[in-house]
């Protein structure tokens, strides 16, 4: 009898746990769809860059044929935005020349969350590549929420945050 009694309740105690995981489980379906929907606002970015001239005028650029450009990322609007920020800063970048590639091999690369508060920026140093005869103009667009490298990923960008376009700017030689 004793024995009948504590396999009983550790079926019970199986089925509760699974409950529990299962309740668990649709909890977190509906505030992910929650956070989803509350995200759903608008963001608003603006995006403005420059070519890095120190990087852009020596011997190594010429012969590795890269770059870095200075990018600075501003939330223009009334709300908090999340973006990533990748070690690898090119993971975050197309551009709209096919001569100029944002460069992302890394041996190792990690994703950080950056929070933009309105009218906050947020500044950091690109590094490019060019594939074609100089001077090549050019506009960067960056992805906030990347989880692949943007350029090259085939993945809907819309799914990502968007494209957020920069102003125009020329490498020269």
């Amino acid at each position: 009898m004793r024995r009948r009694f504590n396999k009983e309740l550790r079926w019970r105690a199986c089925v509760m746990r699974k409950f529990y995981f299962i309740a668990a489980f649709f909890s977190l379906c509906f505030l992910q769809n929650n956070l989803t929907l509350a995200s759903d606002a608008k963001d608003s970015l603006s995006v403005n860059i420059s070519i890095d001239n120190q990087s852009s005028n020596d011997d190594f650029r010429k012969e590795s044929r890269s770059f870095l450009i200075n990018a600075a990322v501003k939330n223009t609007s009334d709300h908090d935005i999340t973006l990533v920020i990748w070690t690898a800063a090119g993971w975050s970048w197309v551009s709209d020349n096919p001569n100029i590639i944002p460069y992302i091999d890394a041996k190792s690369n990690l994703a950080r969350p950056e929070r933009l508060k309105p009218q906050q920026v947020f500044s950091f140093g690109v590094p490019m590549t060019y594939t074609s005869q100089l001077p090549q103009t050019f506009r960067l667009g960056f992805v906030p929420r990347s989880g692949l490298p943007a350029s090259t990923s085939g993945h809907p960008l819309d799914e990502w945050g968007g494209v957020f376009w920069s102003n125009q700017v020329t490498l020269k030689n």
